[in-house]
C-alpha cells in the first residue's frame, strides 16, 4: 500500500509504503499517529478521508513479497514463468484490502479493470483464463464472478464467465469466513497476537494496544467479508456442530463459539457486578449480534450495505440475490455462475490446529500497562441467564487450558490450515457440500468441482524457507511443492490429472448440515 497524498502534513510520505514495507515499520516507530491517520478510511463513506490517498501497489511487486524476503505469491509466479508464462500472459490483480468489496469498484474501478484484462488476454491468446484467489482473494474473486455478469455490475450477461473463465481456483479460500475474524473484531485479539513471546507482545502493545487495533480493524470494512457465513446451520449451536469431534464425548460443542470460563473470570476485585457462572455462551448467530452491540453506527451501516452472512435455501431467493450486491460475497446466498465447462477447485491445507472457538473473561490478569483503559479496552454488552445485560471488557482468557477439549490458552482448536478451519476451506467443494450435493441451489451450471487437500508436514529446512515445500499453513502453502505442481498442471492444459483428494472428514461434516431445498 502506497501513499499518493500530495497535500497537508502527510505529504512528506508521498509514494512511501504504508503497509508491507520497511517504510511502514519506520513510520510506525517514529510517528505512530501519522501511520494510523494514513491507514484509516473515512468512517462514514468507507472511502478515502479528505487529503489522504492510499492505493494498492500495482503489478507483481504488489503481491510477491510483504517485507523483504517474506514471499507471498513469488513462488507461484516463478513456477508459472518456468513453463512459459510472463507479464504478457499473467496479470496480478492487486487490490486495496481495506475497502468493502463494492467500494473497490466505486473508488478504483477494480472489477471493471479486471474484466477488461481477462477479455483482452482472451482476445490475444484465444484461450480462456485460469483465475486464482488466495484467502480473502477467493472472496473478492467470487464477488467479481457475480458482479461481471449482473446488470447491477459489469453487465457481461449470463454467458460471460462460461466464455472467459476456464478454471476457478481457491487456495485456502475462506469461502464461509472464519471465527477468527469474529473474535478479532470483538476483542482486538487473536491467536497470532497472543502467541507472540512475552517481550514481543509487550512491544506490540506499546505501539498498538488492543483498543487501537480494534479501532483500525473495524475501520477497514474489508475484514467483515470474512465473518462466518451460514449462521448456526453451518457453525452449530449449543447442542452440537457439524464439525464436532464425535469420538470425544467430554468435549463441548464447537457451536459454542464463545464461552466464559468460571475458573478464571470471577475476579470480583475488578468486576463486582459480574457473575461469570451465569453469563451466557454464544453461538455464531448470537456472537454476531453481540458484535453489533459494540460497533459504531457508521461501521454497522457500511457492514449492512455491503455484506450478508446468512443462507438461502430456495432457488427463487438465490435468483433474486443476483441483483443484491451485498450477497455476492457469500456462496450460500449467491450461486456460482452458470458455467458448465468451468472447473472449480478448492485447494487447502489440513492437519494444523486452527482457532474455532474462544474462552472469554471479563478481566485480564496481564492488565494493559501502556495505555489508559478507555483507549485500550474492548467492551461488549454481555447477557446473563436472568436476561440482564452488563457492559464489560472482553478478553481471551489465556489461563484457560483443557487439553481433553482442545483448549489451549483460551482458544478452542479444530482441524484447518492454522488460520481457516476445515469447514470454511472445504465445505463448498466437498462431495456432500454446497457446490456438489446442493448444486441445484449453489451451482446451477453444474460446473465440475474438485476438492484437494494438502497435509501439513513439518520441514527441517532453513528458517527462510518458512516450512516450504511441505507446509500446508495458510500463507506458506503458496510455496508447497505439491500444490505448485498441481497449479502448473492446471495452467498447462493438464487439469484432468488434478483430481479430488480428501484426507479429512470434511464429507462426513458436510453430511451433518441439514440443508433443505425450497421452491
Amino acid at each position: 500500500m502506497e501513499s499518493w497524498g500530495t497535500h497537508g502534513t502527510l505529504a512528506k510520505h508521498y509514494r512511501k509504503g504504508v503497509w508491507g514495507t520497511w517504510d511502514m515499520l519506520r513510520l510506525l516507530l517514529s510517528d505512530r499517529n501519522a501511520w494510523k491517520q494514513l491507514i484509516k478510511l473515512d468512517p462514514v463513506t468507507g472511502l478515502d478521508p479528505e487529503g489522504i490517498k492510499l492505493r494498492a501497489s500495482e503489478g507483481f511487486t504488489g503481491a510477491e513479497y510483504i517485507l523483504p524476503g517474506y514471499w507471498i505469491w513469488a513462488k507461484v509466479i516463478e513456477n508459472l514463468s518456468a513453463i512459459g508464462y510472463d507479464s504478457n500472459t499473467m496479470y496480478m490483480a492487486s487490490y486495496d484490502w481495506r475497502l468493502a468489496l463494492g467500494h473497490l469498484e466505486v473508488r478504483d474501478q477494480y472489477f471493471s479493470r479486471l474484466k477488461t484484462h481477462i477479455e483482452s488476454m482472451k482476445q490475444a491468446s484465444g484461450q480462456k483464463a485460469v483465475v486464482i484467489g488466495h484467502s480473502m482473494g477467493s472472496t473478492v474473486l467470487y464477488y467479481f464472478l457475480k458482479w461481471v455478469e449482473s446488470d447491477e455490475g459489469g453487465k457481461g450477461g449470463d454467458q460471460w464467465v462460461e466464455d472467459h473463465v476456464e478454471h476457478l481456483i481457491n487456495i485456502g479460500g475462506a469461502l464461509l469466513g472464519a471465527p477468527k475474524v469474529l473474535a478479532t473484531l470483538l476483542t482486538g485479539e487473536n491467536h497470532d497476537i497472543l502467541s507472540m513471546g512475552k517481550i514481543a507482545l509487550n512491544l506490540f502493545e506499546r505501539f498498538l494496544c488492543r483498543g487501537e487495533r480494534l479501532e483500525i480493524f473495524r475501520n477497514w470494512a474489508s475484514a467483515a467479508c470474512m465473518l462466518p457465513k451460514g449462521g448456526n446451520l453451518i457453525w452449530g449451536d449449543m447442542n452440537g456442530a457439524p464439525d464436532d469431534d464425535l469420538e470425544n464425548p467430554i468435549s463441548k460443542s464447537l457451536g459454542q463459539v464463545i464461552s466464559f470460563s468460571p475458573d478464571h473470570s470471577s475476579n470480583k476485585k475488578h468486576n463486582d457486578d459480574i457473575q461469570p457462572n451465569t453469563l451466557l455462551n454464544y453461538t455464531v448467530d448470537s456472537a454476531m449480534r453481540l458484535f453489533e452491540t459494540s460497533a459504531s453506527p457508521e461501521y454497522l451501516n457500511v457492514l449492512h450495505n455491503n455484506y450478508s452472512f446468512g443462507i438461502s435455501t430456495s432457488k427463487k431467493e438465490i435468483k433474486a440475490n443476483d441483483n443484491i450486491p451485498r450477497t455476492w460475497n457469500n456462496p450460500l446466498e449467491a450461486s456460482l455462475p452458470k458455467a458448465p465447462s468451468m472447473k472449480v477447485y478448492c485447494l487447502y491445507g489440513i492437519g494444523i490446529p486452527t482457532e474455532r472457538g474462544y474462552i472469554f473473561a471479563p478481566n485480564d490478569p496481564k492488565k494493559d500497562k501502556y495505555r489508559n483503559e478507555e483507549t485500550c479496552n474492548a467492551r461488549g454488552d454481555i447477557q446473563n441467564t436472568a436476561g440482564e445485560t452488563t457492559d464489560m471488557p472482553l478478553f481471551v482468557d489465556t489461563a484457560a487450558t483443557e487439553s481433553d477439549m482442545d483448549i489451549k490458552k483460551g482458544f478452542r482448536f479444530t482441524n484447518g490450515d492454522r488460520t481457516i478451519p476445515l469447514m470454511s476451506n472445504g465445505y463448498m467443494c466437498a462431495p456432500s457440500g454446497g457446490w456438489m450435493k446442493h448444486a441445484d441451489l449453489y451451482n446451477p451450471g453444474h460446473s465440475q468441482v474438485i476438492g484437494r487437500e494438502y497435509q501439513d508436514v513439518e520441514s527441517k529446512g532453513p528458517a527462510k524457507n518458512r516450512g516450504a515445500p511441505t507446509t500446508a499453513k495458510h500463507v506458506e502453502i503458496l510455496g508447497n511443492a505439491d500444490l505448485l505442481l498441481d497449479l502448473l498442471k492446471i495452467a498447462s492444459n493438464r487439469s484432468e490429472t488434478v483430481t479430488q483428494r480428501i484426507y479429512s472428514n470434511i464429507d462426513a461434516i458436510a453430511q451433518r448440515i441439514p440443508i433443505e431445498h425450497h421452491d
